[in-house]
């Protein structure tokens, strides 16, 4: 008899095991009125059915186990859930699973989904909220996972992401946002992925007061502001992303903003395709920067930026425009075909260029004026519609060890108290003079080899102009004339 209970242990056992672990189904309004009544029945590891119709929830629902709540259709449009007192649902613990649903939260400063705790699933959902954001997530160990999901029509912001929270969200639709799809502020970091951000009302993704967040594959577009924002301290990510057709500019990093944005591919915004300013500082590598209606990149008032190995090509005026006080750095770049001056550096604008290639832009490959003071070194300037290089009206700058070649005007033109260092540069084959000095134009030249300029049929390496100012420096190939 002993030896028949042992052995009985096990198989009863077993049937406690499963009786414990078999999850309570629930429909709604079949076996239960309403969505918080279910909630109250439904233990972990619950399934809650949810049939077609409108449903309301009066007051916040609490979340805090593993619950799974799934629309019935599998369309989100046949379950919608309004929201027109408080926030909807509020999570602060466990892993409970939304599905197949449709969440509008119509109270005032609420949310549709407030999410404080736990690792939430949302999937296939559309989020609204008509007068505040659409979710909010706050908090170190809150990781919800968002998958599939729109997220449309909130009157603040889509999502808010802060507070060191680690969200992700993969594949998910943000549109008709009035600030913008997302805001990521406060050590918020989230993972977005292969999401699309368009036409909110002000900007797709806003990056701010140190927030942070890895954006990789996303299309952001048609957007009635800015495609990217990045202010105070932001410090984001993005990566393989196309940012486009922006009724303003496509990337703005302004007030001390940072970030790293590598193989995006920004173009046809109507204003600027990257503008930087206010100490802003972001890094920008592999990018192609093409068909803006202005500038392909913009750095004023003390921004800075740092650019490397980027494409820049058929934007409408200069591809990169560094003007009050900005100084980015800019190495390996492409800057072509543009439809005004390859750089373009003014208004006190410095910046560093080196290992640069350009050329075939309408205007001048390089353009310096009203005490703009540029850096370049070791910079192909070729095979442009008008000079290679200009400095005038007061502009300077310093040139050393650049290929200056094939332009249509002057290789170098120095005019109007333009100032320019010159050494060990290369500056051959133009079809017109090779050195241009113009009025009150001066400069210093050192161990330069010019060759193979002409103008109007005859050879002219170096050609002045009568009121040029003063020209010096030594082991030029050939020398400068001395009349």
């Amino acid at each position: 008899m002993r030896r028949f209970l042992l052995l009985l242990i096990p198989f009863i056992l077993i049937q406690i095991s499963c009786t414990r672990t078999k999850p309570i189904q629930v429909v709604v309004p079949d076996n239960s009125p309403s969505i918080e009544d279910a909630y109250a029945k439904a233990k972990d590891g619950g399934v809650i059915t949810i049939k077609p119709g409108k449903y309301e929830l009066l007051e916040t629902l609490v979340i805090d186990r593993d619950v799974t709540f799934r629309g019935e259709t599998g369309n989100p449009e046949d379950v919608v859930i309004d929201c027109p007192n408080s926030d909807g649902f509020k999570i602060s613990g466990g892993s409970p699973s939304f599905q197949n649903l449709s969440v509008c939260c119509s109270a005032e400063d609420c949310n549709g989904f407030y999410i404080i705790g736990g690792t939430p699933k949302l999937f296939h959902c559309i989020i609204t909220s008509r007068k505040s954001v659409g979710m909010g997530i706050t908090g170190k160990e809150t990781v919800p996972v968002v998958e599939n999901c729109v997220i449309k029509n909130c009157s603040d912001a889509g999502v808010i992401v802060e507070k060191e929270s680690r969200a992700q969200f993969r594949e998910c639709d943000f549109h008709g946002n009035n600030l913008a799809g997302i805001g990521v502020r406060e050590l918020g970091n989230p993972i977005v992925t292969e999401c699309k951000f368009h036409d909110q009302k002000q900007t797709g993704v806003i990056i701010y007061q140190n927030g942070r967040g890895e954006f990789k594959d996303c299309d952001i577009y048609e957007n009635e502001e800015l495609g990217i924002g990045v202010r105070e301290s932001g410090n984001p990510t993005f990566a393989g992303c196309k940012i486009h057709d922006q009724k303003q500019n496509g990337v703005s990093v302004y007030q001390k903003g940072r970030g790293e944005f590598s193989d995006c591919d920004i173009y046809e915004n109507k204003k600027v395709g990257i503008h930087v300013e206010d100490l802003a500082n972001p890094t920008f590598t592999s990018c192609k920067i093409h068909g803006q209606k202005e500038n392909g990149v913009l750095v004023t008032k003390e921004g800075l930026g740092e650019f490397f190995s980027c494409d820049i090509y058929g934007n409408r005026m200069p591809g990169i425009c560094v003007q009050d006080s900005g100084n980015p750095i800019v190495s390996k770049c492409r800057i072509h075909d543009g439809k005004d001056a390859g750089v373009t550096i003014q208004k006190d604008g410095t910046g560093s260029f080196s290992d640069c290639d350009i050329y075939g832009n309408a205007m001048s490959g390089i353009y310096v004026v009203d005490s703009g003071n540029p850096t370049v070194t070791g910079c192909k300037i070729h095979d442009g519609k008008n000079s290679g290089v200009v400095i005038y009206q007061k502009g300077c700058g310093t040139f050393t060890d650049c290929e200056i070649y094939r332009n249509t005007n002057p290789g170098i033109g120095i005019i109007d108290s333009g100032e320019v260092t010159v050494t060990g540069c290369n500056i051959h084959d133009g079809k017109n003079s090779g050195v241009l000095i113009g009025s009150k134009g001066s400069g210093t030249f050192n161990n330069n080899t010019l060759s193979e300029n002409y103008h109007e049929g005859k050879l002219s390496n170096w050609a002045f102009h009568d009121e040029a100012g003063e020209v010096k420096g030594s082991g030029n190939t050939p020398e400068i004339p001395e009349d």
